[in-house]
C-alpha cells in the first residue's frame, strides 16, 4: 500500500524557524519566569513545611501520625517542655500558655496594623 511515514521535517518548515517574532520571545520569556517563580515558591513552601514538621518531631516529640489526634492543650504542654531545652523565649525560663497566645496575637496584630497603614495589601487568604 502507498502509505508514507510522516517525518517532523514534513510538518514544520525549519528554514523559517530562525525568524521568531520578538513578541513571541517576550511572551515565552515571561511564561518561563512566571513558572520558574512558581516552582521556586513551591519548593520554598515545601522547605518551610519540612522545617515545621521537623520542629514537631524533634522539639515537641510529636510524630506525624500522633499530630492528628493531639489537642491544643497537649501541644502547649509539649511547647512548655521544649522551652527547657531549646530556650524559645529568652526572657523567661518557664513558658506559659499566655506567652504562646501573646506571641500568636502579636503576629496577627502586627499584620492587621500593616494592612491598616497600607504597608501590606489587603488580600483575602
Amino acid at each position: 500500500s502507498g502509505s508514507k511515514d510522516v517525518q517532523l521535517h514534513d510538518l514544520f518548515d525549519f528554514d523559517q524557524i530562525y525568524y521568531i517574532h520578538p513578541l513571541l520571545i517576550l511572551i515565552l520569556l515571561f511564561a518561563f519566569v512566571f513558572w520558574f517563580h512558581r516552582l521556586c515558591k513551591t519548593f520554598w513552601r515545601a522547605f518551610k513545611f519540612w522545617e515545621i514538621r521537623n520542629f514537631y518531631i524533634e522539639a515537641l516529640k510529636i510524630n506525624s501520625r500522633d499530630l492528628r489526634d493531639c489537642s491544643w492543650k497537649d501541644i502547649l504542654n509539649c511547647l512548655k517542655e521544649a522551652q527547657k531545652e531549646y530556650k524559645m523565649n529568652i526572657r523567661k525560663q518557664e513558658l506559659t500558655e499566655l506567652d504562646v497566645y501573646h506571641r500568636m496575637l502579636r503576629f496577627k496584630n502586627y499584620l492587621i496594623a500593616m494592612v491598616n497603614k497600607g504597608v501590606l495589601p489587603c488580600k483575602i487568604w
